[in-house]
């Protein structure tokens, strides 16, 4: 398997006997997810706060699975427009890697503009002249009470986002379950 190495913070939750538990939003930073339960329980990584599905991965208490959770995508901000959402401006020529339903967050430091998980309504695709070629977005973040003014000259990312959810399927007993990003070194 080789060697792995930590990515972003841990997280542990502690498993109900009946019931699931989600983490808050995590950043994502790596291709891979380290999970270990101490209790056998459904496991899902998805873009909202739920209950596993049926096709959940079974996990069985005290292995450790690693997950494929896909490439992380992040791009840097130049621009930020403050409303009830918020527009984000990604430099000339990078286009944007998200898509319209992609959960994202806000990150830098300029920690005002920062934002908890959102998620993206809109990729702005317009080609022609003044157009964005997909430099331009919208997420459904309420910005209009930040009161500093964004400075472009300061490192802020756009980064994308995931919820881990864990479902005990004991039923009777209680536990805690691990969650790590990790990468093989």
């Amino acid at each position: 398997m080789g060697s792995l190495k930590t990515i972003g913070p841990s997280t542990t939750l502690s498993i109900p006997a009946s019931g699931s538990v989600s983490t808050s939003a995590l950043p994502h930073y790596s291709d891979s997810i380290r999970v270990a339960p101490g209790v056998g329980c459904k496991v899902e990584i998805n873009s909202s706060v739920t209950a596993p599905s049926a096709d959940a991965m079974v996990v069985l208490p005290i292995e450790i699975e690693i997950f494929s959770i896909g490439a992380p995508q992040s791009n840097r901000i130049v621009g930020y427009t403050k409303g009830t959402t918020t527009l984000i401006d990604f430099p000339e020529g990078t286009g944007s890697p998200f898509s319209v339903g992609d959960l994202v967050m806000v990150m830098g430091q300029q920690t005002a503009f920062n934002s908890t998980a959102c998620q993206v309504l809109n990729v702005y695709t317009s080609a022609d002249v003044g157009g964005f070629f997909s430099t331009r977005i919208e997420i459904n973040f309420n910005s209009s009470s930040i009161v500093p003014t964004f400075d472009p000259n300061i490192w802020t990312e756009l980064r994308s986002a995931f919820y881990v959810n864990a479902q005990n399927l004991d039923g009777s007993s209680t536990g805690d379950i691990y969650v790590q990003q990790v990468q093989r070194s």
